[in-house]
């Protein structure tokens, strides 16, 4: 299977009072800190993207590039994994879950998060996230790449799900 990347526009829409673009970098959160920051309201647009999983291509460590902002949709088989690699910056809040891929069967997902080419174990969920689904979040302590496993929570569970990774710049000091 070939990579597909569909590019889809994510429109959130504040206030109609003043416009900008923004990167894909931009969260919901980043709207909602803006909003809180200025006062005032704005209309932002950013560009998200959704990536496939290719099979069996990234069933091993480091495993495919991604973007954080990006939506990875992927399939988990009997004793399957999945793995993404992506960078974050020192100070970023990173947030990395599952979810339900829309009308699929679920499946139960546990992630796992390395650093150092997949030598070094940092932090693992099973059920943090909505239902069966999983969730790591915290701050980033120095630029690095990362490593996310995604597999079942036991080897016989099977199904579809989403992964999003987030990393969100701390907030510029008050002055």
């Amino acid at each position: 299977m070939q990579r597909l990347l569909k590019a889809s526009v994510l429109i959130a829409a504040i206030a109609l009072v003043t416009a900008s673009l923004v990167t894909a970098d931009t969260t919901k959160q980043n709207l909602i800190d803006e909003w809180n920051a200025k006062g005032n309201p704005t209309v932002k647009f950013a560009a998200q993207a959704d990536v496939n999983e290719t099979e069996p291509l990234n069933d091993t460590c480091p495993g495919e590039s991604f973007t954080p902002g990006d939506v990875y949709h992927g399939e988990l088989t009997t004793d399957d994994c999945d793995w993404v690699e992506f960078s974050c910056n020192a100070g970023d809040r990173v947030v990395i879950e599952t979810g339900p891929e829309a009308g699929l069967p679920t499946v139960d997902t546990f992630l796992e998060l390395y650093s150092d080419n997949c030598n070094f174990f940092e932090a693992s969920d099973d059920d943090a996230g909505a239902g069966l689904y999983s969730r790591i979040e915290g701050t980033i302590v120095v630029d690095a790449t990362f490593q996310v496993k995604v597999r079942g929570f036991s080897g016989a569970s099977t199904g579809f799900y989403q992964l999003s990774i987030t990393c969100t710049p701390p907030p510029p000091p008050n002055g």
